[in-house]
């Protein structure tokens, strides 16, 4: 038996696998190891399936189409959805994050979210169709890249943001309104303030009690943790977190990557932050630990995004809502502002702004401010 089992392929699993010192199993539900940041970049059609591949080193062997769906932490077994089992040491569970659903059981259209090449692949089978006008459901960063994804395949696109700005999460009202007018300018519709209560047939009806017709529906809702049952000392758990050293509360089990929360430099409080960067940092630290070659816990990060969209460049780090907001410059296509306290930058936001995006992400990591 392998000392390391991995359940999962994304980054955190492959950083994991990299920095260990250690042969490993790695079990996943997919058909191979593959970057989901990447899967947009195949709707696009600028980069082929094959070619979003993530190489894992020659220490780990690979098992695909494995999905596990169950963990026996007292007999140290795995069970799979196909009904086989699997014997471990030591567990490493790294099964990211899944997209937030809505069920509309009358809707007649296709209700998708962005996660796996699947969905690409339904979404590429109904263009080719003639499918041409869908409804996205929120206005984050997932549902940015998605409408920049189907803008570049010629569809008409109608976002649909419940709050009263898009990306109000990561940016000030003043960067918000800049993005809103390049999705203009684009020919992409925003409906603020909208909510959907119903979708019946190719109909989707809204709270203020307008209707829009679609092709297809994509949510863009955010994530939430993914974890696998685990029974432990006679008792079956269904949601668990890790300490400092990615220890959950089993024998000989860890957690990293998006289905961890961890601490908010800024804030302490714990939170999902599921971008690729934290995930890679959480296996090495994991690795490192195990290998003995380091002792300190990983104290936590600071939430951060880097977007590419609609000939945009947009970055935001920190907290936007402690301090006074300082806007540095503006103009009519660029902006960067802080948010300020003590003479400290604890929130950071940059469009078409060249910065020394390592070293502000560095100090962020260290202080939790800059």
């Amino acid at each position: 038996m392998n000392k390391y089992t991995v359940i999962g392929s994304g980054i955190a699993a492959r950083s994991f696998a990299k920095w260990i010192d250690a042969p490993l199993k790695v079990f996943t539900k997919d058909p191979f190891p593959y970057s989901r940041m990447a899967i947009l970049d195949v709707l696009k059609k600028e980069v082929k399936e094959e070619n979003i591949a993530l190489k894992f080193p020659k220490n780990a062997e690979i098992h695909t189409e494995k999905e596990a769906s169950f963990i026996d932490a007292d007999e140290k077994t795995i069970q799979f959805k196909d009904g086989t089992k699997e014997s471990y040491e030591k567990l490493v569970i790294a099964t990211g994050a899944t997209p937030n659903k809505i069920d509309f059981k009358d809707a007649s259209i296709p209700i998708l979210t962005i996660r796996d090449l699947k969905d690409i692949k339904t979404i590429d089978q109904l263009l080719g169709q003639g499918k041409d006008k869908v409804c996205i459901l929120g206005g984050g960063f997932v549902s940015m890249e998605t409408a920049n994804a189907l803008y570049k395949r010629g569809v008409k696109i109608t976002m649909l943001v419940s709050s009263s700005r898009v990306l109000s999460r990561s940016l000030n009202s003043e960067a918000s309104k800049m993005v809103e007018q390049v999705l203009r300018q684009k020919g992409i519709k925003v409906l603020k303030n909208s909510k959907v209560v119903d979708i019946k047939d190719d109909t989707l009806y809204l709270e203020d009690g307008n209707t829009l017709k679609a092709d297809f529906v994509v949510i863009g809702k955010g994530v939430k943790r993914k974890v696998i049952k685990v029974k432990w000392k006679g008792r079956v758990y269904q949601d668990y977190n890790a300490d400092e050293y990615f220890k959950t509360p089993f024998e000989d089990i860890y957690l990293i990557g998006d289905a961890l929360k961890t601490r908010d430099l800024i804030t302490q409080e714990e939170r999902l932050n599921a971008i690729w960067p934290i995930a890679e940092r959480e296996g090495r630290h994991l690795a490192m630990l195990l290998n003995q070659k380091l002792q300190n816990p990983y104290k936590g990060d600071v939430p951060y995004n880097m977007l590419s969209v609609f000939d945009m460049y947009i970055f935001s780090i920190g907290n936007i809502k402690k301090g006074k907001e300082k806007i540095n410059l503006k103009t009519d296509t660029s902006l960067f502002m802080i948010t300020e306290e003590n003479r400290k930058i604890y929130g950071l936001i940059s469009i078409n702004h060249p910065l020394p995006f390592a070293r502000i992400v560095k100090r962020f990591m260290q202080n939790g401010y800059f």
